[in-house]
């Protein structure tokens, strides 16, 4: 009789255990079809623009940094710097977050003051299934002196 107890405890164990896996696997599952921000939607897009100084002159090697904003959380998506003439540019592909981003701006040397943008990625040309398409945005940011 001991022998059935220790049977009918394992099967029915077993089978919450098989139960509680399931229940895992099904919101995995849900969790990639979603994706993590949304719609699992995603789209590569192009950053560029001029850094100058108030005079118009070309600001070089200004850090920009391209990030995604999202009720007080602030999550890096890149990071360039400007050239010599103070252009930058950058690409980011298969990108799935929020489409609203912060392009920041600052100075290589504390002569100037940093500046801000927030810019709204709009991708067209997309494929009708999860991907969205391509999108390109300028961001000039002309720097006053502190």
């Amino acid at each position: 009789m001991d022998k059935v107890r220790k049977i009918q405890f394992m099967k029915k164990y077993t089978i919450e255990y098989y139960k509680i896996i399931l229940f895992l696997v099904f919101i995995l599952f849900v969790v990639s079809c979603s994706g993590k921000w949304g719609n699992g939607a995603y789209a590569d897009f192009k950053i560029y623009g001029n850094i100058t100084d108030t005079l118009g002159n070309g600001i070089a090697n200004a850090k920009i940094y391209i990030n995604q904003v999202d009720e007080k959380v602030v999550t890096p998506i890149l990071n360039v710097s400007s050239d010599e003439n103070g252009y930058f540019s950058c690409i980011k592909h298969n990108y799935s977050g929020k489409r609203t981003l912060r392009v920041v701006c600052i100075a290589p040397n504390e002569g100037f003051l940093s500046d801000s943008i927030d810019i709204v990625i709009k991708p067209t040309g997309g494929d009708g299934s999860w991907y969205e398409g391509t999108a390109a945005c300028s961001c000039d940011f002309k720097l006053n002196n502190k």
